[in-house]
């Protein structure tokens, strides 16, 4: 705090009020004309300062940011306490000398209007300076890399609470498919933001836990306004393309949904004491897994194996060049091998007729079970790929359903003891049900499908 000619004002008045609160602080300057509020909720503020002999100066619509600290300092102009000299702060300007840490803030406004399929703070951490993809050490693709460290050094912190999955980092193995990775092992939709923020070098004591990236994440609040919203972001099969492997093999694109819908309301139920915030999200991911399994051929079915007889000779390592299919059926065979010279009847296609410890022909249980398993229709795959109907194996290619029915609930209360003390509390909570595995049943005349499902319920509490 100056005067016009660069002196220390000491004594002087600073009133600082949250906008949507409308919660006072003060304090006075010390001898060398400073002044401190620490511990500030995230949000937009005016700030006040009075001083004898000093026009009151005020500036509005001052941001403070999440994880950010960042020293103000104010002229103050000689004259009248009555006369008021308003200074429209701006984003961006402020200095930060406190400590050397780097990242970016994004608030929840552009949360909610950035594009992202995913609706998740962890889709945009690819967004930031310093953030790589993921190498190909059995990491995640879809996640990123923070100042060179691995995926799972990331940490996660949701409304001051550590939300790190302590499982594997990254929350791989309970997060529903299509989530960006890594992420926190709560889900947190985009619309109940308030800002976040991605410190990806120099992180301060406070937060230091890995050598990667530290994500903070703040929670909206209720004001003294009442204010809410509702959403809905579908994307359906209609609007995309089949996949090659289907088009090959002349199949239709498979019926997918992907839709997330919520709404969210808060405001004061004590206004300028107590506040609160909701948010309800649904998504009904209805897709479908394409998969390709061997199955025997028709003539397998038979009892006749096929095979090549090598006619085109051998490679240097002892493989077969190809040649001529021969067949062998197992329901043929010579009589008199089997039945001897005896006068009873001995039909090799009949076991009954056949002496003790002789077998000729498919095995009654092995006929039975290829025809509970479903036709052929990829001839790509297989034993004989290339030749007309195959030899012995070939692809069957079908889709089955794979959904995913999640619910996200996402609360927080705030109540303000007086203008030092503050409480707050927030509380998520996250089911959705998934395959538990990729085990599938599949049989003649009916379409795949999951054999089971499981649910998980993550929930989070912070205070």
């Amino acid at each position: 705090m100056t005067d016009p000619t660069g002196a220390t004002v000491p004594g002087a008045t600073i009133t600082l009020t949250q906008l949507g609160t409308n919660v006072t602080q003060s304090t006075t300057a010390d001898a060398s004309g400073r002044y401190v509020f620490p511990a500030l909720s995230p949000g937009q503020y005016s700030l006040k300062c009075t001083g004898k002999g000093f026009r009151t100066t005020t500036i509005t619509r001052l941001q403070i940011e999440v994880l950010k600290s960042f020293t103000l300092d104010i002229k103050l102009e000689l004259g009248a306490q009555s006369e008021t000299i308003e200074v429209v702060a701006v984003t961006g300007a402020e200095l930060q000398t406190t400590d050397a840490s780097v990242g970016t803030v994004i608030s929840g406004n552009l949360l909610e209007h950035l594009p992202s399929q995913q609706r998740s703070i962890t889709a945009l951490l690819m967004l930031q300076p310093g953030v790589s993809p993921a190498g190909s050490q059995g990491d995640d693709i879809n996640g990123g890399q923070v100042a060179g460290a691995l995926p799972d050094q990331t940490t996660f912190y949701v409304d001051g609470g550590d939300a790190t999955s302590d499982l594997e980092g990254t929350n791989s193995y309970v997060s529903p498919p299509g989530e960006p990775q890594p992420a926190p092992f709560i889900a947190v939709p985009a619309e109940t933001v308030q800002e976040f923020r991605v410190v990806t070098a120099n992180p301060t004591s406070s937060f230091a836990r890995s050598q990667g990236g530290e994500v903070a994440v703040l929670t909206k609040s209720g004001a003294n306004i009442i204010h809410g919203s509702t959403y809905e972001y579908y994307y359906g099969s209609g609007t995309s393309a089949n996949s090659w492997q289907l088009n090959s093999i002349g199949r239709h694109r498979p019926h997918s949904v992907n839709n997330r819908y919520g709404g969210s309301a808060g405001g004061p139920i004590l206004k300028d004491k107590l506040f609160i915030f909701g948010n309800y999200e649904a998504r009904r991911f209805y897709q479908a897994t394409t998969i390709t399994q061997l199955v025997p051929t028709d003539s397998a079915r038979q009892g006749i194996l096929k095979f090549k007889d090598c006619a085109l000779g051998f490679d240097s390592a002892g493989k077969c060049l190809g040649g001529n299919v021969v067949s062998y059926s197992l329901a043929t065979g010579s009589v008199a091998a089997m039945c001897g010279s005896g006068t009873s009847t001995c039909d090799p296609r009949n076991p009954a007729t056949l002496p003790a410890g002789a077998q000729l022909g498919m095995d009654p249980l092995i006929s039975n079970y290829f025809s509970l398993l479903p036709e052929p229709n990829n001839f790509k795959s297989g034993d004989g790929v290339g030749i007309p109907g195959g030899l012995n194996s070939a692809g069957y290619t079908a889709s089955y359903a794979q959904p995913i029915i999640e619910d996200i609930a996402v609360g927080r209360v705030d109540y303000v003891i007086n203008p030092r003390w503050n409480l707050f509390g927030t509380y998520h909570y996250n089911r959705y049900r998934l395959a538990a595995t990729n085990q599938f049943e599949m049989t003649a005349g009916k379409t795949p499908h999951l054999v089971s499902n499981t649910p998980v319920e993550p929930r989070f509490v912070t205070s």
